[in-house]
């Protein structure tokens, strides 16, 4: 059966969730006790008009290169946070890696977060991926307009032992934000596409 109005996933979580030590300081200071709407990438999103919803929290963490533009019904407006994978860094300084993003992911600007201003932009470092110099530049280029933080490897160790493999960046961003956060609401998550 339908709902007359979208369904919203709310967890009001205690704050022992994850080490608070192994939370990026930006992040802390940013959410700290504040509402944050936790956004996913599924095409469920475009079946509820979730939008109002979404911006009527204090903050939005959203994964990757999620378009806004044009879904703003449906993934509301509210920014803030970003969490990634390295990979975008890799294709900033290897036109192969780069090329191979494009095939899987059409859309794929690797200057992305190079155009966000005013966002926390953690990464996600993912194994393999080392921090080359070539990076630096882009890095730093990031940081004029944005914070971008590494998140630290425990914290990203804590969560691969919570999944028993290694974590995506939504059960991370979801992890981080409840160390800190006194609310947080997800949408666009796979796991919430299962029949009532």
């Amino acid at each position: 059966p339908g709902y007359a109005t979208p369904r919203l996933a709310t967890m009001v979580l205690p704050h022992n969730t994850m080490d608070i030590n192994l939370v990026p300081d930006p992040l802390v200071k940013l959410i700290g006790g504040k509402t944050v709407s936790i956004v996913g990438n599924a095409g469920s999103l475009l079946l509820k008009p979730t939008g109002p919803i979404i911006d009527d929290s204090d903050l939005a963490m959203r994964f990757g290169e999620a378009p806004i533009s044009g879904y703003e019904k449906h993934v509301g407006t509210l920014q803030g946070i970003y969490v990634t994978n390295s990979h975008f860094l890799l294709a900033l300084t290897d036109s192969s890696i780069d090329a191979h993003m494009k095939n899987y992911f059409p859309n794929f600007n690797k200057f992305f977060y190079s155009e966000l201003k005013g966002q926390l932009i953690l990464v996600k470092n993912s194994p393999g991926v080392p921090i080359r110099p070539a990076m630096n530049t882009y890095i730093e280029d990031i940081r004029k307009h944005n914070v971008l933080e590494f998140i630290p490897d425990g914290a990203v160790n804590y969560a691969n032992s919570l999944c028993g493999k290694n974590c995506t960046c939504g059960f991370l961003g979801i992890l981080l934000a409840s160390a800190c956060a006194s609310k947080i609401n997800c949408f666009g998550f796979n796991f919430y596409d299962c029949p009532d």
